[in-house]
Order: C-alpha cells, then sequence, then structure tokens
C-alpha cells in the first residue's frame, strides 16, 4: 500500500459501521465488514474477513482484487485505530 486510501464510514445497525470507498476503480462501493480474525501460522499472519456490499456492485471478474483492495482498507483502518489508539476489540477473549 504506497498511500492513505480513501474512504468515509458511519454507524450501521446498532454495533458496525459502513465503509464507503471514495476513489479509484471501487469508488461509490459501500459494505460492510463482519467478523474478522487475525490468523497466526508458522512464520505469517493472515487477515480472514466477511463483508457485505450494501451498495453498488463489484463485476464478477473483479471480486479478487476487490477483496485484495478491502483488505488494505482494513489492514490501514487497523493500523490508524492502534496509531490513534481508538481500536475498539470486541467479542473475543482475553488469554491473560
Amino acid at each position: 500500500m504506497l498511500h492513505k486510501i480513501q474512504y468515509e464510514t458511519e454507524p450501521y445497525g446498532t454495533n458496525q459501521y459502513s465503509v464507503t470507498l471514495t476513489e479509484g476503480k471501487f469508488a461509490g462501493v459501500k459494505y460492510v465488514l463482519g467478523k474478522t480474525e487475525l490468523i497466526e501460522g508458522k512464520d505469517n499472519l493472515t487477515l480472514k474477513y466477511h463483508y457485505d456490499i450494501i451498495e453498488s456492485k463489484v463485476e464478477d471478474s473483479d471480486v479478487k482484487e476487490f477483496e485484495t483492495f478491502i483488505g488494505d482498507v482494513l489492514m490501514q483502518m487497523l493500523s490508524d485505530g492502534v496509531k490513534n489508539n481508538d481500536l475498539v476489540y470486541s467479542g473475543g477473549v482475553d488469554a491473560d
């Protein structure tokens, strides 16, 4: 990811936010992220997430590219949340 991806968030339902992409090939696509997991491998970390598109459309031929793009958005959101100390975590179990 070479530059900050531009997007907007707004409340969606009781405890979620929708994400609207505001630039590039997928500008105008609005989606909601569902369950998100970090899966630890032997030498890597994999980000697994579910999403639902709620506005606009992604062509079948672009699905893989779209999923990579919103994965980059999610990584940016996580990084910004940690940097700004405003990342909210819920629904998990504290190992300590």
